[in-house]
């Protein structure tokens, strides 16, 4: 994918850790980082668990850079619910499934 997101997590992986490849689950942990950094930034100095949680339950229309806002809420705990399949080939490369 070209989306911003991704370029920015190729990019990091590349200059911190340069002998890595780039994959599925390293990309959804960096995403998901993005997300909680975010609700840290909102949150401010005055950090508690309480505040987070009720700071990431207020929390709407983020931008991260995937083409989708997301959003959360006191029954809404999951980001987003869009799913991009991939396939693994015979020599071990994702192929994205077409699933819209």
């Amino acid at each position: 994918s070209d989306l911003p997101a991704v370029n920015q997590y190729r990019e990091t992986l590349r200059k911190e850790h340069p002998n890595k490849k780039p994959n599925d689950v390293s990309l959804e942990g960096y995403l998901a980082t993005a997300v909680f950094v975010e609700g840290l930034k909102q949150v401010g100095p005055d950090l508690s668990t309480r505040h987070l949680i009720e700071t990431f339950q207020s929390m709407r229309n983020i931008h991260i850079g995937i083409d989708e806002q997301l959003s959360f809420g006191t029954e809404k705990h999951q980001a987003i619910s869009k799913v991009w399949g991939t396939v693994l080939d015979a020599n071990g490369k994702f192929i994205p499934l077409g699933l819209d």
